[in-house]
């Protein structure tokens, strides 16, 4: 998967820690991306009180920036996360959540400028550092940006939360059944601690542990998705409450003798979304990172368009160019098709202020293209995808 992820290179601005406008950031490291690119956790760490985002490559990094406690909420979460298979992870400090402390800062603005100018949302998880009315405002604040990028925001109810019949209330409550987030339940028992943390951590890990050994198109569930790191569910969940839990678009983490294994690859829009492709996740995170390549070589892109002869020769350069990077993803597998022409297609749409190509994928059943628009505006301006 590293040849096909884009280098996401560059650097956010700097600023005054109290600037609301942008995030102060350290450098990020120099190969941070998956397929799918590096997940987001916000959450309060250790004892530094403003905003901060920072890159940790492991666990003993993460405890170095943020000097963790071995038995705090951030270390345990981390710990399955990197036990799992995460090599990298964006760690977005919300700083003091106390109003009243002197280095308070509200981190709504600084948070959402940053992502959305900035990082492509792979997939955001959040930490039980932080309470629940402020993961429930940033969480409705980013949803749109995630949306747009087709990223994901991993989810799990309050460990108090302990039998089936209390998700859905707490889903709808919490505007869950959408098709941008995935839940899991129930929490799980960190082996050292011997106390509850949240399931999505581990999850993350296991996404980049796929990611790396076959691609994001790989589903993370099934008897090959087992949790590393000696965790188990805090709960024991049944057939029955399995398949229901199930159909209202959450995946349950469950124990059996091959050992802790996730159940479930689907988004909290359940079996009733009239798109069916949208709620499994690896059909999100492979249009995703079909995306976030295709931007990595836009510029590459732009070049070779421009050195063609007219508007046809140009249009059509830029329709190669797309094509070669479908292509990529068609060897390796993440399409369906027997035959490359079956399974992804390129077309020209000349406009005014720019260039504009329509690529489909087949994801699901071969000849089903889901078709996205892919514009490169006259510089300086960003090129953007937008679903057909």
């Amino acid at each position: 998967m590293a040849g096909l992820a884009p280098q996401l290179g560059g650097y956010y601005p700097r600023a005054h820690p109290m600037n609301p406008g942008v995030l102060p950031v350290t450098d990020p490291p120099s190969a941070w991306s998956s397929g799918m690119g590096m997940p987001c956790v916000v959450g309060s760490f250790g004892t530094d009180h403003i905003l901060t985002l920072t890159w940790a490559s492991s666990l003993d990094e993460a405890c170095a920036t943020y000097h963790l406690s071995p038995f705090g909420t951030p270390y345990l979460e981390l710990d399955t996360f990197f036990a799992n298979g995460g090599t990298h992870i964006a760690m977005v400090n919300v700083g003091t959540t106390d109003a009243h402390h002197t280095d308070y800062s509200p981190p709504l603005p600084s948070l959402v400028h940053t992502l959305e100018g900035h990082a492509p949302l792979s997939f955001l998880l959040f930490s039980n550092t932080i309470p629940d009315d402020t993961m429930a405002l940033l969480h409705a604040h980013l949803a749109p940006v995630i949306d747009q990028q087709q990223g994901l925001v991993l989810h799990a109810p309050p460990a108090h939360i302990t039998h089936a019949s209390g998700i859905d209330p707490w889903m709808t409550d919490h505007d869950l059944h959408v098709k941008h987030v995935a839940v899991y339940f129930p929490h799980l028992i960190h082996p050292r601690a011997m106390c509850t943390v949240s399931p999505v951590f581990a999850m993350a890990g296991l996404f980049q542990r796929f990611d790396h050994e076959i691609g994001p198109w790989r589903a993370p569930s099934g008897t090959t998705a087992l949790l590393h790191g000696g965790v188990t569910p805090a709960v024991s969940v049944c057939n029955e409450d399995t398949v229901s839990l199930t159909q209202l678009g959450c995946n349950v983490i469950r124990q059996f003798k091959v050992g802790t294994v996730v159940w479930g690859e689907s988004t909290g829009v359940g079996l009733g979304h009239e798109r069916a492709y949208w709620r499994y996740i690896s059909i999100r995170r492979t249009l995703s990172a079909i995306r976030q390549h295709i931007t990595g070589v836009s510029s590459w892109i732009r070049t070779h368009v421009e050195q063609g002869h007219d508007d046809a020769d140009r249009a059509e350069r830029g329709r190669q160019a797309i094509l070669s990077v479908l292509n990529g993803w068609f060897t390796q597998g993440a399409l369906v098709g027997s035959t490359a022409e079956a399974a992804y297609m390129v077309t020209t749409d000349p406009t005014d202020s720019g260039w504009c190509w329509h690529y489909g994928v087949c994801v699901m059943t071969e000849g089903e293209f889901i078709m996205t628009a892919f514009r490169l505006p006259a510089r300086p301006e960003n090129p953007s995808h937008d679903m057909v």
